[in-house]
């Protein structure tokens, strides 16, 4: 085999002190020699993504974190700023599993601050290093999933972060804000995205001001990439604001069907407590048919597939309710319907508990008797 590696190696001061320069891995065990170089020293390897492979490591968070503020590359920063915020949402799970308080290192606050305030970096990267991984996401390093656990854990990150670093986060949203709302430039994409950012962190405190920014963004917005982020926002804030913002959205844009399916989207991806009601009232929406595939993604996809807490309900009201959506569509579309199943495939993988809420399910749309050839493979390879 043949693994090209780009290796720069960092100091204390996020100084670089050997060259970038590529190697190449041609052996299952391959050893690189530096020599002449102090001890504090940091390796940052596969630079640009010299390689589509997962590197594992033996970094602590003392040294991700530095990568995370420090690293000159913008790949292996956000590698860094991501393996972080896994490990402490790991952390987070556990401590929530144990009883025990919840905290977050100081670490990966000094990080985050230092990341964020770092003017030489490149904007856009920047707003995907620092965004915290989905729940969806998360899910995929745990062996047994917490539903609950990984949810709340990934809030109170978030939350933690957000009062920490307010004056911060609020510093740079007003910075980025100088893009004109019509500028299509490249700088002024990514001074968008890290403003939306810093709205998503600030967004996430229960406190009026910063709900007040959010919807004087919304109610203000120039263009559509501002007025959605704010919009996706208020979806988690309180019913009120989110059927106002709902409804302000959609008389807006109602003739733009692309637009719309992003607003069924938004709400079923909501955090409120009231998100599957609202699901099953928007099936019954003029805008919405089970013909339509593109409008099924948007509504009944986006809930099973992105909206973790919701779908995976204790009581199992969001398995039934998708279940009975599904063996709806098979009359309709069988290819659709098979792929949305997917969403039961991991069922083995969640508690005793949601293990039998879901094999109900699997099993119910197992024994009917119309059942598609495509749904069937899917559900029958599931149960296996």
């Amino acid at each position: 085999f043949h693994i090209p590696v780009r290796i720069s190696l960092i100091n204390r001061a996020g100084e670089t002190v050997k060259q970038e320069a590529l190697y190449e891995l041609t052996q299952e065990t391959h050893t690189f020699k530096f020599e002449n170089v102090s001890a504090d020293i940091y390796p940052s390897v596969f630079r640009e993504f010299t390689a589509p492979v997962r590197l594992s490591t033996d970094f602590s968070d003392q040294d991700l974190a530095f990568l995370m503020a420090r690293d000159t590359d913008p790949f292996n920063q956000w590698r860094a700023a991501q393996t972080l915020f896994i490990n402490e949402i790991k952390n987070l799970v556990t401590a929530i599993q144990t009883g025990r308080a919840m905290t977050v290192s100081s670490g990966l606050i000094q990080a985050f601050s230092l990341a964020l305030e770092d003017r030489k970096k490149d904007r856009a990267f920047l707003s995907k290093a620092l965004a915290l991984p989905l729940e969806t996401e998360i899910k995929d390093h745990f062996e047994i999933i917490d539903v609950e656990a990984i949810h709340q854990a990934r809030i109170f990150l978030k939350q933690t972060l957000a009062q920490n670093l307010e004056s911060e986060l609020k510093t740079v949203y007003e910075i980025c804000q100088s893009a004109t709302p019509d500028d299509i430039s490249g700088a002024a994409m990514a001074d968008r995205s890290l403003k939306n950012l810093c709205l998503t962190y600030l967004g996430c405190m229960p406190d009026k001001g910063n709900q007040a920014l959010v919807l004087k963004q919304f109610e203000n917005a120039g263009n559509m990439t501002d007025e959605f982020a704010a919009f996706k926002i208020l979806s988690h804030m309180t019913p009120e604001m989110r059927n106002s913002a709902c409804q302000a959205f959609y008389n807006k844009w109602q003739a733009r069907t692309l637009v719309i399916d992003k607003w069924f989207s938004v709400q079923a991806q909501s955090r409120l407590k009231d998100t599957l009601d609202q699901v099953k009232q928007l099936t019954t929406h003029k805008n919405f048919t089970m013909a339509n595939p593109n409008k099924v993604r948007a509504l009944i996809f986006a809930f099973a597939m992105n909206n973790p807490m919701h779908f995976h309900r204790a009581d199992g009201k969001g398995y039934e309710f998708v279940a009975e959506r599904i063996l709806a569509l098979d009359k309709i579309n069988h290819q659709t319907a098979a792929r949305l199943c997917a969403c039961f495939n991991l069922w083995k993988r969640y508690d005793e508990n949601r293990r039998i809420l879901m094999k109900r399910q699997l099993e119910t749309m197992a024994g009917q008797k119309t059942l598609s050839k495509n749904l069937y493979e899917i559900v029958s390879r599931a149960l296996e």
